[in-house]
């Protein structure tokens, strides 16, 4: 199974890369994006719909950080210019156009499995860093791209830390339910190395279009199997409106999801079945004062009422951090590649609280994975 999925994950991206190898020369320039008073970053990501709720509390966030850098006279001079497209990247012409208009330096924070996936073809095609795929699929990470830096751990580790934490408290009747699109099928694979590292024992498993709205059948066969607990995978509302149906369909086990909901979004969209759902968590909490980053954090969206203090705005934050560090590190000369170079010299670098690191073939920043667990008033607790 491992090495039929490690498989598919090459023959996309050279499908991918395919399509991405007429770019205009402008994509391969070392400078382009580059002026002498600021540094152009793009980011596609959808602020509405079934997955907005994330999107714009990272926006919300970045926005915070970057006026600040840019107010302190910026990264050597420059300030950063960062180009944000409200869109569910699904089409290459999508992005063809988008990086038409925005000519970037540097593509960052792409949202969606299915949209990253492009940008990290034409990254390769036209060696443009990308930095903090806003996804943790195992295709940004195996094999190791160079242009490409993860920040955060990947969905696999998560499913797999959640199964564990299943088996630890006798919850061994586990299921899956998860979208039928690239993120969804990643997750799957997690959960079955999971099931197979674990003494768990899975009893159901199922998927839906990222489109339905209906769920009353998964809920009722979900019911029918009777597990204690459900691993569940998708958008924020779609997660929302399958945990209600099948709250009215009688499961009463406890579900679970992950980071790409972990937004304050998503709580309000649980309403009253907020309490007992477990998403697991790729960054150390933002809304207390246990780590450096969390004050940091607290402290850069107070004022801001349009900002939530959430886990969604910590992994931006902690994704541009390192942005910033490497453009830091790249000096006043600024190239791609000599970018490249400097988000390499990163090892063990602290963010406040959690370290990246990485290095030549290294592409992984970081592995941290925590559990959290929604409460009736949709607070997350550790």
């Amino acid at each position: 199974m491992g090495r039929d999925c490690s498989l598919r994950r090459r023959v996309l991206l050279r499908s991918l890369c395919a399509g991405a190898g007429a770019w205009p020369d402008w994509l391969r320039a070392a400078d382009d994006g580059i002026t002498a008073d600021a540094i152009t970053i793009s980011r596609v990501i959808a602020l509405e719909g079934p997955a907005g709720a994330k999107g714009r509390e990272q926006e919300a966030a970045l926005r915070a950080y970057f006026e600040a850098i840019n107010a302190g006279g910026g990264i050597h001079g420059r300030r950063i210019a960062l180009q944000t497209a409200n869109e569910d990247l699904r089409t290459e012409d999508a992005l063809r156009r988008i990086l038409a208009q925005q000519r970037p330096f540097a593509l960052f924070l792409f949202g969606g499995t299915t949209g990253s996936s492009m940008a990290m073809a034409h990254a390769s095609a036209g060696r443009i860093p990308f930095v903090a795929p806003n996804s943790g699929a195992s295709v940004f990470h195996d094999p190791a791209n160079r242009y490409v830096f993860n920040v955060r751990a990947r969905y696999r580790d998560e499913v797999i830390a959640a199964l564990r934490h299943f088996a630890l408290v006798s919850q061994q009747r586990v299921a899956l339910v998860h979208v039928d699109d690239a993120f969804g099928r990643d997750g799957a694979e997690g959960y079955r190395e999971g099931v197979r590292q674990t003494a768990v024992t899975s009893v159901y498993e199922g998927s839906f279009a990222a489109a339905e709205t209906d769920f009353s059948q998964q809920a009722r066969a979900l019911a029918d199997a009777r597990p204690h607990a459900v691993v569940c995978i998708g958008s924020s509302r779609r997660v929302a409106e399958f945990i209600a149906a099948a709250r009215a369909s009688g499961v009463s086990a406890v579900f679970m999801t992950l980071s790409n909901n972990s937004s304050a979004g998503f709580a309000r969209e649980l309403g009253v079945h907020a309490r007992g759902v477990i998403v697991s968590q790729v960054t150390p909490p933002p809304g207390n004062h246990s780590t450096a980053a969390s004050r940091e954090l607290r402290r850069l969206l107070a004022g801001r009422p349009e900002a939530d203090v959430s886990y969604a705005a910590m992994e931006a934050y902690l994704s541009a951090k390192v942005l910033v560090e490497g453009l830091k590190r790249a000096g006043s000369a600024l190239t791609r590649e000599g970018f490249v170079q400097a988000l390499e010299s990163l090892r063990r670098h602290d963010l406040g609280g959690i370290e990246v690191g990485y290095g030549p073939g290294r592409r992984t920043g970081s592995a941290y994975v925590e559990l959290s667990m929604l409460t009736d008033d949709g607070r997350y607790r550790r």
